[in-house]
């Protein structure tokens, strides 16, 4: 039977791990706004390269060719595509910057989760749990188990309650993925100003 010095530090330690689970959920869902913040800001930075680009590029195109040394420069055309590579380059630091950041919230995300896990299974809750519901429900997504996932199974009442598994690619990955397809856009941008640098040398060295 506990003695009366035993009772405060249970009740401290009680009162600690219900603050730690708080804290926990807290700072799970705050990590999960920022990620769509960052997001946001991630994808307008990029629609604005290319935004700027489209643009800039009737009227650069619609430039007059400059004679220089006797060769005809297509000057609009030159500063198009330096303007190109500059923004393809610009393109693919930010989505590194982006795939880094999503990384790093998605790993966040998982500890904060880790930690409710662990509390609950430390005090040895019954079956009405956040993180382990969400973990169980996870690992059933995953599995090859037909039908819809039933999280509280030993409620009668709850038994209506079903959640459809979570699909093969989760929101982070979807994230990453966009990212990286941004990213190859960057780097047609960076090939496609480098071949209108090119043509724009050729066309001076070589046309008439």
């Amino acid at each position: 039977m506990p003695t009366a010095s035993q009772a405060p530090q249970t009740t401290d330690a009680e009162a600690w791990l219900s603050k730690i689970y708080e804290i926990a959920w807290q700072q799970y869902s705050h990590e999960d706004n920022l990620g769509q913040i960052r997001n946001s800001v991630f994808m307008a930075a990029n629609a604005a390269l290319v935004t700027v680009l489209a643009a800039v590029s009737p009227l650069l195109a619609a430039l007059t060719p400059i004679t220089l040394s006797g060769h005809k420069v297509y000057i609009g055309l030159a500063i198009l595509g330096t303007l190109a590579v500059l923004a393809g380059i610009l393109s693919i630091g930010i989505t590194s910057h982006w795939r880094s950041a999503t990384e790093a919230g998605r790993a966040y995300v998982s500890l904060r989760h880790a930690t409710a896990r662990a509390v609950e299974e430390h005090v040895n809750l019954p079956f009405i749990t956040l993180a382990q519901t969400e973990h169980q429900w996870k690992l059933f997504s995953m599995s090859s188990t037909p039908g819809d996932f039933i999280p509280f199974p030993a409620l009668p009442a709850m038994a209506d309650v079903k959640v459809k598994k979570r699909p093969n690619v989760s929101g982070w990955e979807s994230i990453l993925g966009t990212a990286r397809i941004i990213s190859a856009i960057g780097y047609i941008m960076c090939a496609s100003g480098s071949l209108l640098l090119i043509a724009v040398f050729l066309l001076a060295e070589f046309g008439k």
